[in-house]
């Protein structure tokens, strides 16, 4: 049925047209909702360890790395510091080189340990997904903020 408003707009109502891309939506939510919860969990986690971190360290401008560096290797079990190191080298390479080079952030490093996690559970089921980048930075949006670190 078409409904002309006083805008001279022609709107569809009740033809059905749209429920298929609805249902895809939704389909979709449900799919990408516990990709959201493990980036999120691992987002939280990453901000929780760092906060116990730096009460317990004297951070410093100049130590960021080095906290960065305790915090991924807590959260990953890596006894070896310069693996931790590393980890944070790459984390910087791979969110604060582009578009802008800037310091990493706290939000890099869980961006990271979220996508190399998820990427390796992609790989491993189906293969690499795009959207749980995506996704990964925008839960890390939410829970870290953006100025800390």
């Amino acid at each position: 049925m078409k409904i002309i408003t006083g805008k001279c707009e022609v709107r569809e109502t009740g033809s059905g047209v749209g429920r298929p891309q609805g249902l895809l939506r939704l389909l979709d939510f449900l799919v990408v909702l516990p990709e959201r919860r493990r980036i999120r969990r691992t987002c939280v986690d990453t901000l929780r360890e760092y906060r116990r971190l730096r009460d317990q360290m004297q951070v410093h401008q100049d130590s960021r790395r080095e906290v960065y560096a305790h915090v991924v290797a807590a959260l990953c079990g890596i006894q070896d510091m310069r693996a931790a190191l590393d980890t944070v080298r790459r984390a910087e390479e791979s969110f604060a080189m582009w578009p802008v080079e800037r310091q990493p952030c706290l939000r890099d490093i869980a961006q990271y340990l979220a996508m190399t996690d998820r990427l390796r559970i992609d790989v491993m089921l189906n293969g690499v997904s795009s959207r749980a980048v995506e996704i990964g930075r925008l839960v890390a949006a939410k829970v870290i903020p953006e100025n800390l670190g």
